[in-house]
Order: C-alpha cells, then structure tokens, then sequence
C-alpha cells in the first residue's frame, strides 16, 4: 500500500526519479527508493522532495531534493518529444508532468508568429514551438542565469538556434526593453501570473492569443474568466477566454488550468 501511494506521484527526469513522500511513511523513504530502484533498473538516482517549489531558491523556484540512493547528482538529460533538454534540478525548475501541455501550445502556434514566452527556464515550450513550427520566432525571457545558460545549450545541441532568442532577465524589465509585440504570448508560472497578465496584454498583437496558467478550484473557473475579461479592459483590450484546459491536477477538486486568451 505504501509503494502504491508513491508510485502514482512521481516524476521521471532523465534517469532522475523524483518521489513525492507522504509524511507517514516518511520513515521508510530509503527502503520504498530501493524498492522503486528494483522496480526500474534504468532509473540511476532516485531523490525525494523536501518542502514546496520554492523553498530551495523562491526567486527561481527551486525545491529541495534529497537524494536517496544511486549516483550523488541531479544533472540530467531529459528526452521530450523528439526533444532533448540538459538540466540540473538542483539549479533549475523543470517539471516532466507538463510534456503534453508544452505540445499542445506548440501545434497551435502559426507559420511565422512572433511568440513570447515568460519565465522560460530552460527552454521547454520554445523548444517544442521552435520543433513544431520552423517559421516561428520564439522570445524566451528567464531570469535564473543557470536556466538560461542550459536553455542556450539545448537550443544548440537541438539545432534551433535561429528560431529562438534567449534572453536573461526578469519579464517587468526585459519584455518592453525589447521593442516587439507578439502574436502568442506563453505564460508558464501559475503560482504568481496575476500580477503579469497585465505586461501580457500591452505586448499581445490586436488578435493575438495569450495561454495563462493558474491553479483554481473548479467551483472558481467562471470567476477567472470574468478576472480575466476586467483585466482586460483596464489595458483597453478585449479579451474572451476562447479555451480552458485543465494540465495537472494540484489539490483535490484544484488544478492548474490554461485559459487560452483571445485578444482584440
């Protein structure tokens, strides 16, 4: 029983496992990683998670990891739809659990769009729109300097380096610094997008799509939309929620939900 309640919560980065640890059987972490080690030969270190996202680095949103068993690092190189990440999950945020999301947003990306992504990391949405669509633009704006130096790399080791443009620095102070407004603007930090959907909507184009993600309780998706369209307006936009996916599940009856934004 106890196994069975850390198999479901896991994640797999590279050969990296990740294990979410209930507070009572934290007593038997060594022995449930070994048992998941046995279980799964290919996996070479298995960690588990200390605390919250944050708690680590809170400006970077880094966790605390403590390892278990297997090799003494947390560098490693993930493989995502044909896409190939290197990493550290000790320096960086990178969650597994959003692959299909990433590729959703990248199919409906358009032949030569200017796309922005806030709180890029290490490239993961602008590599797969990069893949996806090779007549796109992708701006990808991180403020970890370690994020960014592995966003680099993997655009180089994928062979994107003329579809994406890193940039170093935070989102308030980069985005109007670069003089552009964007067809698609991809906004991945759910903890704290509020307070820059405002940025979003005075750097979106007149018919541009905004993916915002946030976590809300299902009874509170119909009082989002309606935060949203008043937003909106304070910027002098209009902007109708033309999509609402949920991506992963949070809390119960919570989720971190995109609402596809369509601005006018």
């Amino acid at each position: 029983k106890e196994i069975e309640q850390v198999i479901r919560s896991y994640d797999v980065v590279g050969d990296i496992a990740v294990l979410d640890i209930p507070k009572k059987i934290e007593r038997h972490d060594v022995a449930i990683a070994w048992a998941v080690k046995r279980a799964y030969p290919q996996i070479n270190v298995i960690a588990k998670k200390i605390g919250k996202v944050g708690d680590a680095h809170e400006i970077y949103r880094i966790r605390s990891l403590k390892i278990l068993t297997g090799e003494k690092r947390l560098a490693a190189e993930h493989k995502e739809g044909g896409i190939i990440m290197k990493l550290d999950l000790g320096k960086v945020y990178f969650s597994p659990r959003s692959s299909h999301e990433r590729e959703r947003i990248a199919k409906l990306v358009k032949p030569n769009e200017l796309v922005l992504v806030m709180f890029a990391g290490i490239g993961p949405f602008a590599l797969h729109i990069a893949k996806s669509q090779p007549s796109a633009k992708t701006v990808a704006v991180e403020k970890n300097p370690d994020a960014v130096t592995f966003m680099e790399e993997n655009i180089r080791i994928n062979y994107l380096g003329d579809r994406i443009i890193p940039v170093l620095g935070d989102v308030i102070e980069a985005v109007p610094k670069l003089g552009l407004k964007f067809n698609r603007i991809v906004m991945p930090f759910p903890e704290e997008n509020w307070q820059f959907l405002g940025l979003a909507f005075q750097y979106i184009l007149k018919g541009g799509t905004i993916h915002f993600y946030t976590f809300a309780n299902e009874k509170d998706v119909v009082k989002v939309k309606e935060r949203i369209k008043k937003m909106a307006v304070k910027f002098s936009r209009k902007a109708n929620v033309k999509k609402i996916v949920k991506t992963c599940s949070y809390a119960p009856k919570t989720w971190r939900y995109c609402f596809d934004i369509f601005v006018k």
